[in-house]
């Protein structure tokens, strides 16, 4: 009899779970803190970019990470400065951020890459 769970099935199943795993963690540690946070996705699509840019630009995956994390940080610092301390709402600003980051992210690999997607 076969396996009903392919071994393979699974485990690309768990890698590709990994990231919305995290933003979910994330999500809950926002909500612990009484701060409603829709911008993850936004956070993370801008994280991700420029981790690549900076991978493709020093060729040092750690620095790159670096660079993902940093990234991250400043717009969670935006996010943070709008919501907490100008009172902005929260799901306003985090649809914002999220535009912000796909269009600047769509926007920054034509003009560096030359591709659409």
């Amino acid at each position: 009899m076969e396996n009903l769970i392919d071994a393979g099935i699974f485990s690309s199943s768990i890698r590709i779970m990994t990231p919305i795993l995290l933003a979910a963690l994330g999500g809950i540690l926002c909500a612990r803190a009484s701060v409603f946070n829709i911008a993850l996705e936004g956070f993370m699509l801008n994280g991700c970019f420029f981790a690549i840019l900076v991978v493709d630009k020093i060729g040092h995956p750690w620095v790159g990470l670096l660079g993902g994390i940093l990234s991250g940080v400043l717009i969670s610092l935006i996010y943070g400065v709008l919501v907490v301390k100008y009172n902005a709402d929260a799901i306003v600003v985090g649809v914002g951020i999220n535009l912000l980051a796909l269009g600047l992210t769509t926007y920054l690999l034509k003009a560096i890459y030359g591709v659409s997607g």
